[in-house]
């Protein structure tokens, strides 16, 4: 088990070599942060709570294809 999601764990579990990773979802965060940012110097708020709680997704050898670069690549049915 991993939790980071990253190239090398998604790699791994595509192998066989590890059952599983929790994806910390970068690039969605780094996204959110841009716009975010973006939003408060335009308006002086953003609009979220402080605190904001983002899900993280189970990668594992059902759904590895569907990963690459921190990010899903394939849209979830």
């Amino acid at each position: 088990m991993g939790f980071d999601g990253s190239p090398d764990a998604v790699a791994a579990i595509t192998a066989g070599e590890m059952q599983a990773t929790a994806l910390q979802p970068a690039v969605m965060i780094a996204r959110m942060a841009v716009d975010e940012a973006d939003q408060m110097m335009k308006t002086g708020t953003t609009g979220k709570p402080e605190m904001q709680v983002i899900p993280c997704d189970l990668v594992d050898k059902s759904s590895a294809s569907e990963y690459r670069n921190f990010e899903r690549i394939t849209a979830k049915n």
